[in-house]
């Protein structure tokens, strides 16, 4: 056997790292330190662990024991082979260093490894058991499947599956420590016996092969279902996790004496049962008939891990009091309901989906209101919704939940009267609430140029009879001249034209006709109605121009006679007189 340095030898040397390492990171780097101000190492197989830091963290590990020929051979094995087919998420990337560290006088080899930040497995199914989460151990079992079955895929194995080599990074398990690794058709380490607790009797002796792991693989996947299925399963025995995740050396060498197997045979869990039934018939029987690691299809493993990630998710999502999130758990509740039915730990977010959905909806019909109050139903007022809402919910239409409550009925009525073309609209709540209204500004400053156009009917309206009479005498004999103009033509033209024979034609009556005739120009081009040139019925056409309704409160509704009726006539029916 090669002889190695102490962990104390090692540690003398860590304390000058300029001094005694030939490559160039670990030159720059210096050793976590303990309480003694002496580094801090982290004994396991074959040698000691070492948390470096340069900039990055780093694991170096220190080797006390094995044959170095064979140590580099198979570390590079190792490295070219996962190189070569995948390295899997769950195996820290590492180099093997030769002659890498000076201590004692003589170089010596050494692992650099990626830092793994996180406890070890049976310190974190302590701390699962203390917070009641049986969930979160439950699927750390089907992930441990996974992992078991992906490395059989490869055709490689760990060698020494113990909670020490298994480290629960996020949620995921990780593996380290790969000094008794398998790989197809590379030098192996010797046979030896693994770790006390999780090894079947006669694994000292075995050469590793791809099937060296299927004992404790097993071990380790019992104590997770069985603590998942009942929680006070190590009540008995409050240190049993210190040393070990299920079993002791003496529950496997004299198993009739162990409490452990009548609880495992006990269980709640079916499969719990089963498969402690195997694994202890096992150990009464040659090594080769240890039950292949196979608790179940691949197909029915993939269920499982997909279901847990949905309901990873669906935990995941804050439950803020706030509209973000009930959408976001919404969605996922959506697109988990088909996986996760059934299932009894899916029934709280079920309950949650309902409440949120809920939310959601009356944010929806809050929404709706506000795009369009007079298009909403009129049942449901801002008010109401508002108060089904949680107090302090945070959603888009928050910030404007003052004037959803204090205006709502004020900001319908007139959203209404726009639609309905209605005369009297609120002008004030209109400049008051303009992100209200804006999607009707034309239609109401339409409204707004029909109102001039009733003010200037009733103003002709208000002139005394004779005036009318008068206006109305011109007004015909100007539509029959047929000027090829619109009512835009100006007040002097049209009294340019011949007024031969006109009783009325006084310099009073004349300054009346000419303020009726500017009127006239007024209310045709304050509607922006194109008419025809010299049509007899110009100014009957803007009536039609009026919003429906109009026409009763400006005077009789217009009713056009046959075309060969005198636009005299017209103009006077238009106005709701005789002639």
């Amino acid at each position: 056997m090669d002889s190695w340095p102490t962990i104390s030898e090692y540690k003398a040397a860590l304390q000058h790292p300029q001094r005694i390492f030939t490559d160039a990171w670990l030159r720059q780097t210096s050793p976590t330190l303990d309480k003694n101000r002496l580094p801090f190492g982290i004994s396991g197989g074959f040698g000691v662990v070492f948390p470096m830091t340069g900039g990055d963290k780093k694991a170096l590990k220190c080797f006390t024991e094995g044959k170095r020929d064979l140590l580099q051979q198979r570390y590079w094995a190792i490295q070219a082979y996962l190189s070569e087919h995948g390295w899997p998420a769950y195996m820290v990337h590492f180099r093997y260093l030769v002659d890498a560290m000076l201590v004692q006088g003589a170089y010596h080899p050494v692992l650099l490894m990626d830092w793994v930040d996180g406890p070890r497995l049976n310190a974190w199914l302590r701390t699962q058991i203390a917070q009641q989460n049986a969930g979160a151990i439950r699927a750390m079992a089907d992930r441990w499947c996974s992992l078991v079955l992906d490395l059989a895929d490869r055709g490689i194995a760990h060698g020494d599956l113990q909670h020490g080599n298994v480290l629960v990074v996020g949620a995921q398990p990780v593996l380290v420590d790969y000094d008794g690794m398998f790989i197809p058709g590379e030098l192996h380490m010797p046979p030896e016996g693994g770790y006390p607790g999780y090894q079947h009797p006669q694994r000292a002796r075995q050469t590793p092969t791809k099937s060296i792991d299927h004992f404790s693989a097993w071990v380790i996947l019992l104590a997770l279902r069985a603590v998942a299925a009942d929680l006070t399963f190590f009540d008995q025995d409050d240190e049993h996790l210190d040393d070990t995740l299920l079993f002791l050396d003496t529950d496997l060498e004299e198993p009739d004496r162990s409490w452990v197997w009548p609880r495992l045979l006990q269980s709640t869990d079916l499969e719990v049962r089963a498969w402690a039934q195997a694994l202890r018939a096992c150990l009464d029987q040659p090594f080769e008939r240890i039950p292949p690691f196979q608790p179940c299809s691949r197909q029915d493993l993939r269920l499982a891990q997909q279901r847990q990630d949905h309901l990873n998710l669906l935990r995941s999502i804050p439950t803020d009091n706030c509209q973000t999130a009930d959408r976001a758990f919404c969605v996922a509740w959506e697109s988990a309901r088909e996986c996760l039915a059934g299932l009894p730990d899916a029934e709280p977010f079920a309950q949650q989906f309902r409440q949120c959905k809920e939310r959601v909806d009356l944010v929806r019909r809050l929404t709706a209101w506000a795009e369009d109050p007079a298009l909403a139903d009129a049942d449901e007022e801002p008010i109401d919704l508002l108060a089904k809402l949680p107090a302090g919910y945070l959603f888009e239409l928050a910030a404007d939940a003052d004037w959803l409550w204090r205006d709502a009925g004020r900001i319908r009525a007139t959203l209404i009267a726009v639609n309905r073309a209605d005369a009297n609209l609120d002008y004030a709540c209109i400049r008051e609430y303009p992100h209200v209204f804006e999607p009707y500004r034309a239609a109401i400053e339409r409204l707004a140029e029909a109102a001039i156009v009733r003010v200037e009917l009733h103003a002709i309206w208000a002139q005394p009879a004779d005036g009318v009479l008068r206006l109305t005498w011109h007004w015909d004999r100007w539509a029959k001249c047929r000027y090829q103009c619109c009512y835009a033509v100006t007040a002097e033209r049209w009294l340019e034209s011949p007024g031969d024979g006109d009783p009325h034609r006084g310099e009073g009556c004349l300054s009346v006709e000419i303020e009726a005739y500017q009127r006239l120009c007024r209310l045709a081009g304050g509607v922006a109605i194109a008419l025809p040139a010299g049509a007899d019925e110009a100014f009957i056409t803007i009536w039609p121009v009026l919003p429906l309704g109009w026409r009763d409160i400006v005077g009789n509704p217009l009713h056009v006679g046959p075309v060969a009726v005198k636009s005299r006539r017209k103009w006077l029916a238009a106005l709701g007189l005789s002639q």
